[in-house]
């Protein structure tokens, strides 16, 4: 019965924002400015994200804060971009980026609600929130509007949402298990971004090993993404991740099972994400059910080729190390396998974040995003490599797969895809085709992509979001399964 909040356009305007004579209040950035630093009222706020409290299974710092993301009228469902879970997607061929979305936080200004409470996304806070919109910088830098709560008479709804609350974080099997399960003539290739694992986080450990056996239920191949060196964050020690991933399959239970790590290590400190954990790209594999051959002594730098033969030369190798697109970033790991004497090729891949983005919210539109323009060059590359194994491997099949840090309508995947690969998450309900939450966004960062030829051997796609619905999550990615019949 109040203001109707914009629901598209973050902001439809060209230029400083600054400079702006009149606000217009169909834009989201526009109509919250319009409400700065006034008390204002929303009604039945459904969670679509959260950041802080029991976000994490194992925290690696103290999370005392806790940010909640939702949106008003959270009882009535009027969003196409809502999924079944109560989230809310992005659409970004349509730039609908969710300007309705609050972010209700929690600082010394505020009402401090319990950040002990569990909160999973399309829980409803049935009742009403009082509080004052404030203006406020991020810890990256950028601007955000806030939601505050300065009484506890005023935090009606959360206050009897915590006092009713289960304060358990849901488990794992409550969480989705695929249907996609290995059989004697299904080959399954999964991807999934651990977020930053090291060897030094046992809890955390067996978590992801029961996860890939009770959600998972042990796929054939697994691309793992951010596997960190045995000792984390620590200097020390070089590179190696052999304890890492022998620890983690040594957690793994799966019957009849041979788990085996494929993994190269990268330059010390020379790839990226959190200084000293040297992430990198893995595989852990099968042997009961894949064949795999080493071949060649490739390194991190090492180029590992397609033979006459149509055999890798370095098996594992790295694709294309020394490109200059590939510079201060995980490089792509690429194995050669055997499934009922067929060569199947998996390329894994941990492509550049956005972090180097403006923010959507900032005073000039549109914001500049470029880091596409880095995953276009790496995108190339991965897609000519592919070319190359079916110009001297005719037949083989190809899944290339991993966290792409792209949206599958931005022009890296398109340019990945070319004329040679298909993105298999393109035959997922658009409503449901999320790996990530991001401020309350849900949002596709993380892909399996195949060649023609395996594309024609009845392929099978799932989305498990295991993590980015729930607190309690094991990695800010979801996994991904794939199935195929030979």
């Amino acid at each position: 019965g109040g203001r109707m909040i914009p629901n598209h356009s973050i902001s439809t305007y060209r230029g400083d924002l600054n400079l702006k004579p009149y606000l217009k209040l169909s834009d989201g950035i526009d109509f919250w400015e319009s409400l700065e630093g006034m008390r204002v009222q929303i009604h039945n706020p459904r969670v679509v994200g959260f950041r802080g409290g029991q976000e994490e299974f194992e925290s690696t710092k103290p999370k005392s804060y806790l940010n909640l993301y939702v949106v008003a009228d959270g009882h009535i469902d009027i969003s196409d971009q809502a999924t079944a879970k109560g989230g809310i997607i992005v659409d970004l061929p349509n730039k609908d980026l969710n300007p309705e979305i609050i972010q209700i936080v929690s600082n010394h200004l505020t009402f401090p609600f319990d950040s002990s409470t569990v909160f999973n996304v399309g829980d409803l806070l049935d009742s009403t929130l009082v509080g004052v919109l404030g203006y406020e910088k991020n810890i990256f830098g950028n601007g955000e509007y806030s939601f505050m709560l300065p009484r506890e008479e005023e935090a009606e709804a959360l206050t009897k949402f915590i006092k009713n609350k289960k304060t358990s974080l849901v488990p794992l099997p409550d969480k989705g298990v695929t249907r996609l399960e290995p059989t004697t003539d299904h080959l399954t290739i999964a991807t999934f971004n651990l977020e930053n694992f090291a060897g030094n986080q046992p809890n955390r450990m067996h978590e992801f090993a029961k996860a890939i056996q009770i959600n998972l239920r042990c796929p054939d191949i697994l691309t793992l993404v951010e596997i960190q060196d045995d000792n984390g964050l620590d200097f020390l020690n070089g590179s190696t991740a052999a304890y890492t991933l022998k620890k983690l399959i040594s957690m793994i239970i799966c019957p009849g099972s041979n788990y085996q790590a494929i993994n190269i290590d990268p330059v010390t400190h020379s790839e990226g994400g959190q200084p000293g954990g040297n992430i990198r790209v893995a595989f852990l594999y099968n042997a009961q059910r894949v064949g795999f051959q080493p071949r060649g002594n490739g390194d991190a730098l090492s180029e590992t080729r397609v033979d006459d033969q149509g055999n890798l030369t370095h098996n594992p190798g790295r694709v294309f190390p020394n490109s200059k697109a590939f510079k201060h970033t995980r490089r792509s790991l690429v194995a050669q396998f055997l499934f009922k004497g067929e060569k199947v090729f998996v390329i894994g891949n941990h492509f550049n974040s956005k972090l180097s983005d403006a923010s959507y919210w900032s005073a000039t539109q549109p914001p500049k995003l470029e880091s596409d323009s880095h995953r276009i060059l790496l995108a190339d590359g991965i897609n000519q490599f592919v070319q190359l194994i079916e110009r001297r491997s005719p037949g083989a099949r190809i899944a290339v797969a991993g966290d792409f840090n792209a949206l599958l309508s931005e022009s890296s995947i398109k340019v990945l895809e070319g004329e040679h690969l298909t993105d298999l998450l393109r035959f997922i309900d658009p409503r449901n085709r999320y790996t990530t939450n991001y401020n309350g966004n849900s949002q596709l960062l993380d892909h399996i992509l195949v060649n023609n030829i395996l594309m024609q051997q009845s392929p099978e796609i799932e989305i498990l979001n295991i993590n980015s619905d729930f607190m309690g999550r094991l990695s800010d990615h979801d996994p991904v399964i794939s199935r195929f019949r030979f």
